[in-house]
């Protein structure tokens, strides 16, 4: 069965908030705080840094946009969004959302990361 673009674009989207959550869900802390194991003891003394996600803040953002990519540089987001006939990279200002500028791409290219 085939899917349509924005079905399959969903579908890489939980697919990839699903990797993060799985990614967040097995950080158990820094390595010098875990329990010591054979499986712990064998993945730090491997070198394996154990990462933890903490959320510190969040940021108004347009609902409307299929976000690709980010980057924060100099104190503005460049932000490209994906969809055929709607994608676009802009900038703006991270704390309100306001875009400063923006460049829509041609109806036929879909915008990716």
């Amino acid at each position: 069965m085939a899917l349509s673009r924005r079905a399959g674009a969903l579908l890489i989207a939980v697919v990839a908030v699903g990797a993060a959550v799985a990614v967040a869900a097995c950080s158990g802390g820094s390595p010098a705080s875990a329990p010591t194991t054979p499986a712990t003891t064998a993945a730090t003394t491997a070198g394996i840094e154990r990462l933890k996600v903490q959320v510190v803040g969040t940021r108004p953002h347009d609902p409307a946009a299929f976000t690709e990519g980010l980057e924060l540089h100099d104190g503005v987001l460049y932000e490209s969004s994906g969809l055929y006939g709607t994608s676009q990279v802009r900038a703006g200002d991270p704390r309100s959302a306001a875009v400063s500028s923006r460049h829509a791409l041609d109806a036929a290219q879909f915008g990716e990361g």
